[in-house]
């Protein structure tokens, strides 16, 4: 833990490996740049360079950061010859935006736009919710794979009943490959349950969540339901700690053993004898 984030950084204080160790003698050595604020080497948790016994002394892994404030990683550059060299793409000074109504603006931002295998001309694109022109409110909302399929999350706002509004995801999509069909889920919550509806398959998975005492949150029941809207499966769960016994799910409570003395005319030890036969029996020796 030879890494210190230093002052000017938001994880100040934090300590950081700067060496690893195996049971069969590998070692990693880990370098951090410099904190903000700090020229001094290993005072941020930003990886600058990676060693192992490959290449000797020389780095076998580089790390590159842009000049923004806060540095964001644009690069690893890979010196053992194999394919792990990646380049980092952003959306810089994008406006955040809140995403509701009517928004507010709180400076700007980056973004993560792309992530790409450097010389192959591959890579995932990122994209973000914009609620209105030209300002994001950074929510994720779909990223595209090399080959073409997409995820896609579109997100909503839900009450709590105490006048707090939350942003959540209410739909998810999928699109296995470029010109496969998409897939489509929708999420719904509220009222102390959730649902997870398969509109192709036409199926859903219901779950229901504790609403009061010490495990408020926790699920309390699932359920997987066909097209029919006819439960297949149910497990209801109790308390924190649970195991499975025919899809219901039981809480594990430890019997508590106590010692009691016991008289002292009911006190006694067994002893073994054999007999000449070799037939045992049990004698009983009452104690004194």
């Amino acid at each position: 833990m030879g890494g210190e984030s230093s002052g000017g950084e938001d994880d100040a204080g934090w300590l950081h490996v700067t060496v690893l160790n195996d049971s069969n003698g590998n070692q990693l050595q880990i370098a951090y740049g410099g904190g903000i604020g700090s020229g001094q080497s290993n005072s941020s948790a930003r990886i600058v360079y990676i060693y192992d016994a490959r290449i000797g002394s020389y780095p076998s892994y580089t790390f590159q950061y842009n000049n923004d404030p806060i540095p964001h990683l644009i690069g690893i550059v890979n010196s053992i010859g194999t394919a792990e060299s990646y380049t980092v793409t952003y959306l810089s000074s994008q406006t955040l935006s809140s995403p509701f109504s009517p928004p507010s603006t709180y400076g700007t931002a980056a973004l993560l736009q792309s992530l790409g295998v450097t010389g192959l001309g591959i890579s995932h694109q990122f994209q973000y919710f914009a609620p209105s022109t030209g300002a994001t409110s950074g929510e994720f909302t779909s990223v595209t794979t090399p080959l073409g399929g997409v995820l896609q999350w579109q997100h909503g706002s839900f009450g709590d009943g105490s006048g707090r509004t939350y942003r959540a995801v209410q739909v998810r999509q999928m699109t296995p490959l470029s010109g496969r069909s998409q897939y489509t889920w929708n999420i719904t919550t509220g009222g102390g349950s959730g649902t997870v509806a398969d509109l192709g398959a036409g199926t859903r998975k219901v779950y229901t969540f504790q609403t009061a005492g010490p495990f408020a949150g926790l699920a309390s029941s699932y359920e997987e339901r066909d097209a029919s809207n006819t439960a297949l499966v149910h497990r209801t769960i109790h308390g924190r700690r649970t195991r499975p016994a025919t899809c219901t799910w039981e809480r594990l409570r430890p019997r508590s053993i106590q010692a009691r003395p016991m008289p002292h005319k009911a006190r006694a030890r067994r002893r073994w004898t054999s007999t000449a036969t070799s037939r045992r029996r049990r004698s009983m020796i009452m104690a004194t």
